[in-house]
Formats: C-alpha cells, sequence, structure tokens
C-alpha cells in the first residue's frame, strides 16, 4: 500500500463514516488507489478531480455558446422557452431573446435553509460559463413574513 493510501486511510479513521455509512471510506481509498495507479501527480489528480466534480454537477466543461443546437423546448410545458442541453438551469424565452440563468442567485433563510425562486434569474450573455458557486444572498427576514422581492428591493439581505 502506498504511503498516500496509508494516510488517507488514517485520515478516514479519524474523520469517521458519513451518512452513507462505512462503504463510502472504502469508495474514497478506490478512488484513490485508481488515480495512483494511473500514474497520477498531485497537480494531474486535481485536474481529474476538477472534471469529475463538473461533470458530476452537470456543469458544462466549456462556455456555453448559445447556438441553435444548445436549445430544446422538449421539456417545457407552455412551449414559450427553450432549455439548453449542455446546462440545465440556462433558459432562453423564445419571443424576446432573452437568456438566464434560473440559479444566478441562491437565497438563504435566517435559519439557513437555502433555495432558489423567480429572483434567483439572472440575465446571462454568450459565450458564457456557469461558475462553481453562486453567490448566497443571506435574507433578514422568513420568506413567509416578507417576500424574496420586497427583500431584495429593500437591500434587506447580504451577499455571502
Amino acid at each position: 500500500m502506498s504511503n498516500m493510501l496509508k494516510w488517507a486511510e488514517e485520515e478516514l479513521k479519524r474523520y469517521g463514516y458519513t451518512f452513507y455509512g462505512e462503504g463510502m471510506n472504502d469508495d474514497v481509498l478506490e478512488i484513490l488507489k485508481i488515480l495512483i495507479d494511473q500514474g497520477h501527480t498531485n497537480m494531474s489528480a486535481s485536474i481529474v478531480i476538477q472534471l469529475v466534480d463538473r461533470l458530476w454537477s452537470w456543469k458544462p466543461l466549456t462556455s456555453l455558446t448559445g447556438e441553435d443546437d444548445e436549445w430544446t423546448d422538449d421539456l417545457d410545458p407552455t412551449g414559450d422557452k427553450w432549455q439548453n442541453k449542455r446546462y440545465s438551469a440556462v433558459f432562453k424565452n423564445k419571443e424576446t431573446g432573452e437568456c438566464y440563468d434560473i440559479e444566478g442567485r441562491i437565497f438563504a433563510e435566517p435559519n439557513g435553509v437555502t433555495f432558489t425562486c423567480r429572483q434567483s434569474r439572472v440575465p446571462i450573455e454568450f459565450p458564457y460559463m456557469p461558475p462553481d458557486k453562486y453567490p448566497v444572498y443571506q435574507l433578514k427576514y422568513p420568506s413567509d413574513e416578507k417576500s424574496v422581492e420586497e427583500q431584495l428591493k429593500d437591500g434587506d439581505y447580504e451577499i455571502q
């Protein structure tokens, strides 16, 4: 066993088990072993991990172009918008041509629960690369006490 695997095994023991149980630690060790067996260095392994993370999160590896072949309306029951096939959070209004990312703003209730809503939409221009992390707007009031729209208008939020 390599020094890296020995070290990782000890770290995972200290960490304990995850929600998914003891098998998760074995899965992590197996992935590390694959990277080691493929001869990756710390640098190349970090690149592989970043690529896998984006793909696992259904995020494109290159910028969206907005070209016609990126759009579908298969999932739109209203028929008034196109959805981007490469990144499903991006839409295009068929009438106006406006494009937007429906996850452009993440909102957080005072209790920490996060959500997206109509006010999460942000207009975009192409080429567009969806970010790894979206800004989180920490609301001052629960959304059932004061609407997100009112809190945005009144400045009752902090960007984290």
